[in-house]
């Protein structure tokens, strides 16, 4: 079996293209902005405006084909499969932001993380040179009917890059267990969590229980039965430290300069790799036009606050304490 490495450059001989929008990326020119003392890339990206720019409301989805679907996907978009169960296959995305830029698809069915919150540490293990991130249904997937992640190379996302003076100017511990510890970040204009440990069993744990306590924040919130996911955005690699992972909290799909119909439109609309500090601006416009204060704005409009995490955090811990202590009766 091919490496995924010697697939995406097979994939790239093979798909013309997948190759020219790859060439294309490489000449983007990109912008630094400095936010709350943290860097954020600006690229401009015009090969991600049909992504930028997708309606995903149910009506739209359920009547346009799937476009992950073996049936529907471009001949030349060959697949390998990912070792290990539930089965997954890898794809080269052919609208890229990274040098490198997969696609991972599970089944056809809607976007979930929970259930495959164990996939998401077993892919970011075997693709170490890469991000896996994922996209809530309703906070950045393009395909929300069909389960997928994706993975990008090391190196662009600035919070990735970053890390360590992140865990050091923009964190506060939230617990340590079994050498797996969950901070909360504090003053990124973004609210979200950063878990990092070397053993699977406790970070598969703690994320599943996270993602507990976020739902039954939701369930405060919503008048509604339905039980949809709590809107998140997930980023995680591997390294010889182990595994990182950061969870940020939606409260939104898009700014409201999104929707403006005047010269303050900005069509950014933020998914994981923006929660990461890599902004995607499809239109020339956006690119030359975003200010730090504007990239603020739309951070505030999108993402709890370090005040709602707090709370949260705190609403974790006890879940976390109550439940060891039933396990030690």
């Amino acid at each position: 079996m091919p490496t995924p490495t010697a697939f995406f450059d097979d994939q790239l001989k093979r798909w013309s293209q997948a190759a020219d929008n790859y060439k294309r990326l490489e000449e983007s020119l990109s912008r630094i902005l400095i936010l709350d003392g943290t860097r954020l890339v600006v690229q401009v990206n015009p090969g991600r405006m049909a992504s930028t720019a997708a309606n995903t409301a149910a009506k739209v989805i359920r009547e346009r084909p799937c476009f992950l679907c073996d049936a529907n996907r471009p001949p030349e978009q060959q697949s390998l499969e990912v070792p290990g169960e539930p089965r997954f296959t890898l794809l080269v995305n052919p609208f890229p932001v990274f040098p490198k830029h997969f696609t991972l698809i599970g089944t056809h069915q809607p976007q979930q993380l929970t259930p495959y919150i164990d996939v998401l540490f077993r892919l970011s293990q075997w693709l170490d040179d890469c991000v896996v991130f994922y996209n809530g249904p309703r906070c950045g997937a393009s395909a929300p009917d069909h389960l997928h992640f994706q993975a990008g190379s090391k190196g662009f996302i600035p919070l990735q890059t970053d890390i360590d003076a992140i865990r050091n100017d923009h964190t506060k511990l939230v617990l340590t267990q079994e050498s797996t510890t969950l901070f909360q970040l504090t003053g990124l204009s973004r609210g979200g969590w950063l878990l990092e440990g070397k053993s699977e069993q406790p970070l598969i744990l703690i994320t599943r229980q996270l993602m507990e306590t976020l739902q039954a924040a939701e369930t405060e919130k919503e008048e509604s039965t339905e039980k949809e996911e709590p809107m998140v955005n997930v980023l995680c690699w591997y390294d010889h430290q182990g595994w990182h992972l950061l969870l940020f909290y939606r409260k939104a799909h898009r700014p409201s300069c999104y929707y403006r119909q005047d010269d303050q439109q900005r069509l950014i609309s933020p998914a994981a790799v923006e929660m990461g500090g890599l902004l995607i601006a499809a239109r020339q416009e956006d690119y030359n036009a975003l200010t730090v204060e504007e990239l603020a704005s739309i951070y505030n409009e999108v993402a709890w606050d370090d005040e709602t995490l707090s709370r949260l955090s705190h609403n974790l811990t006890h879940h976390l304490s109550s439940r060891c202590s039933h396990h030690h009766e």
